[in-house]
């Protein structure tokens, strides 16, 4: 009884093995691709020897999402080729720089980007406003993601500001895609080749969902963000 019992695990494990492995063979591709998942963008870049990018798992939709969240790894840093929406390397500056004058773009303090925005791009810069128009679309009330039908929508209503694109153009930073409590605009340099946007990240035990725009003088220069990140201060 004792043989028939241990003949009968062997082969038990034999077939667990060789479904294994054929498995393993039937969605090689597909495993070695998977992409991998990492703490740090310092980690991820030193690692990967490439450009990475932040994904966060706190949006159920998506291409990205299924692929990262559901069959990968979920939040964390990623090769951003790997994940197919690699940035183009960003340029060095060249040139005498000159500080350009700026002006923020007061938005009510109850509008935020709504719950489905995808923050795989939470930064750039909008040269048309049917660029601008392809964000605000996901603008809303705080409130009304919060109180939900059939209550009424609430007043101050996400509406977009007027901007004169043939005299300006405007910057963009979404605070959530990189975990900010909020963000301010330092100040903007003007370079030969490019634009240099040099931001204060603010963390706190808070999250933000706001949306932050800055009105430049009108430019076809690639924008190049400088960040520096600043953390709140607690007594012992």
């Amino acid at each position: 009884m004792l043989k028939k019992n241990l003949l009968l695990i062997v082969i038990l494990l034999l077939l667990i093995g060789v479904g294994g492995f054929a498995f393993f063979v039937l969605n090689k591709e597909t495993l070695l691709n998977m992409p991998k998942v990492f703490a740090s963008k310092e980690q991820c870049e030193a690692e990967t020897n490439s450009p990475c990018i932040r994904y966060l798992c706190d949006i159920p939709i998506g291409d990205l999402y299924q692929k990262l969240c559901t069959n990968g790894s979920g939040t964390g840093w990623y090769n951003a080729k790997q994940i197919g929406i690699e940035e183009e390397v960003p340029q060095e500056p060249s040139g005498e720089p000159r500080e350009i004058s700026f002006q923020k773009v007061d938005l009510h303090t109850d509008w935020r980007l709504k719950k489905s925005y995808d923050y795989s791009i939470y930064r750039g810069i909008f040269r048309t406003e049917a660029e601008l128009k392809n964000i605000w679309k996901y603008m809303v009330n705080a409130y009304d993601e919060v109180s939900g039908l059939p209550f009424p929508k609430n007043p101050n209503q996400p509406v977009m500001s007027e901007v004169d694109f043939d005299k300006y153009s405007v910057v963009w930073y979404a605070d959530r895609g990189s975990n900010a409590s909020f963000v301010t605009m330092k100040k903007m340099v003007e370079y030969q080749n490019l634009i240099e946007a040099h931001l204060a990240l603010f963390y706190s035990d808070f999250g933000s969902s706001h949306l932050n725009l800055w009105t430049i003088p009108k430019t076809e220069k690639e924008i190049r963000f400088v960040e520096t990140k600043e953390y709140e201060q607690r007594g012992p």
